[in-house]
């Protein structure tokens, strides 16, 4: 686990200008949490969770910061995020199988 916090901090700490290299900087945590989904493992999907939610709030913040619709956009995904969750624990033992 300190590995991985270590690994997630280091990409933090390597700091760009371009947007293109941010984006980049998500994916890894994308996999990882696609990889936590298949090993079962927690925490993997807690620290990849938390660093994919670094990136929206960069975008939040630095690009689209006159941009209206933006937030919206946000809670419309997170919305679907916890909906899909929701559909997935309560069709749990169906997708097990």
């Amino acid at each position: 686990m300190l590995g991985l916090l270590l690994f997630s901090g280091g990409l933090t700490v390597s700091d760009s200008d371009f947007e293109w290299a941010k984006l980049a900087y998500c994916l890894p945590h994308l996999a990882l949490t696609a990889l936590a989904a298949f090993l079962r493992r927690i925490m993997f999907i807690a620290i990849g969770a938390f660093w994919i939610g670094v990136y929206p709030v960069h975008l939040a913040r630095k690009v689209l910061r006159d941009e209206l619709l933006f937030p919206l956009a946000l809670a419309v995904l997170g919305a679907a995020i916890i909906a899909g969750a929701l559909f997935a624990y309560r069709r749990r033992t169906l997708l097990a199988a």
